[in-house]
């Protein structure tokens, strides 16, 4: 079976892990999802609401540290997605949030769907 690596850098508790997770050539289904900035409503929304079952098909086997680390965090904005072509095959989406802990986070959320569904996952910026 074909497969594709991601990679997810989080820092927790002052290291950098990295955790690295195949994603299969077919992903399960789900429901279809518009583009960058929805796919950034999405992730936010479930991270916010504790929603691992939303927050899986976005995110994968990340999904648990994830929530350990941002669950319940507030959305602060998202901004308008933007693209580097050259640099980088999906899209950055600018958002700024604030976590349980009151740290505020302003970043660029990568997100694509060149997998075999089109399917809108997480890629990282997170």
């Amino acid at each position: 079976m074909k497969k594709s690596a991601i990679v997810i850098a989080i820092l927790l508790l002052g290291v950098c892990a990295v955790a690295w997770m195949y994603w299969p050539e077919k992903t399960p289904e789900v429901t279809p999802i518009a583009g960058p900035k929805e796919t950034a409503e999405l992730f936010f929304k479930a991270l916010a609401a504790n929603d691992a079952g939303a927050l899986k098909p976005l995110a994968g086997d990340s999904s648990q540290i994830l929530l350990q680390y941002y669950g319940g965090l507030e959305v602060i904005s998202i901004g308008k997605p933007y693209q580097k072509p050259g640099q980088y095959a999906g899209w950055l989406v600018p958002y700024e949030i604030r976590l349980k802990s009151g740290e505020l986070k302003k970043f660029n959320l990568a997100v694509r769907n060149d997998n075999p569904n089109r399917q809108w996952t997480i890629d990282g910026g997170i």
